[in-house]
């Protein structure tokens, strides 16, 4: 979790995490679920089915207490992280399990004000 700028942890943290989705529909044994709050659909009311699917960790944005309401207290025994903005604790999970990508990255840019445009006659 230290890739995580602000955290919240509940529970023992000493899990192996094999993923990370926020899809509980892609959880399986060993995920990390991410639940936030979507346009149209709360991702914490996934919870219980990510769990149940093999999720061994969850990060979300609200109150474990409220997280356990939605599933049944004895589901929620894995390690809870709440988080102020649980997709901004997404992007940043995964671009520390992918090995902070753009750090290795260079960006070349060009520019030039009389290119853009045509030549006077």
């Amino acid at each position: 979790m230290t890739a995580l700028p602000h955290y919240r942890l509940t529970g023992n943290p000493d899990v192996e995490i094999g993923d990370i989705t926020s899809d509980s529909r892609r959880a399986s044994y060993g995920t990390l679920f991410v639940a936030y709050h979507g346009v149209a659909v709360d991702g914490h009311g996934f919870v219980g089915a990510a769990l149940k699917a093999g999720a061994v960790a969850v990060v979300g944005e609200r109150d474990v207490a409220e997280v356990r309401d939605l599933v049944l207290p004895a589901e929620l025994s894995v390690p809870y992280v709440r988080v102020p903005d649980a997709r901004e604790a997404l992007a940043w999970l995964c671009a520390a399990w992918y090995g902070f990508p753009a750090r290795r990255m260079t960006m070349i840019g060009v520019t030039g004000t009389t290119a853009k445009r045509p030549p006077s006659i």
